[in-house]
């Protein structure tokens, strides 16, 4: 699935005295979507790079939607994808996390196969796709 900023709701700036943290995590989804964009022009390291760039600033797009809440830690993060797989019924949540962390892993190591990136890929469009599903 593929999200311009106009399906997330970007294009109304009342929001923002309204409900600042919706109006965060729009944001932030926004630049979720713009980075699993990019990871499509890259290979390898920079790929997995842009691919975990992409999946953490949807977890932080959830939080800042959901809970107005900063949650920006790798810690925090983890532990917020465990709340919500669990609350919302959702484990293939937790999949799409660890397959994230294995980009975060392999960039920092310098070590991604180009084979790996499109299926993780998929896994952290299906991150992206739940955020987009939660924030309106």
């Amino acid at each position: 699935m593929r999200l311009s900023r106009s399906d997330i709701g970007m294009e109304d700036p009342d929001d923002v005295a309204i409900n600042p943290g919706k109006v965060k995590g729009r944001e932030l989804l926004s630049y979720a979507v713009d980075y699993l964009e990019r990871s499509r022009q890259l290979t390898g390291t920079g790929a997995a790079e842009a691919l975990w760039a992409a999946a953490t600033l949807a977890v932080e797009a959830i939080g800042a939607y959901r809970e107005d809440q900063k949650i920006v830690s790798m810690k925090e993060q983890w532990m917020y994808v465990i709340y919500l797989s669990i609350s919302m019924n959702k484990p293939e949540l937790l999949k799409w996390w660890r397959t994230a962390l294995a980009m975060y892993l392999g960039y920092r190591e310098g070590v991604v196969p180009d084979e790996d990136i499109p299926l993780a890929r998929k896994d952290v469009s299906g991150l992206i796709d739940f955020a987009a599903s939660i924030i309106k």
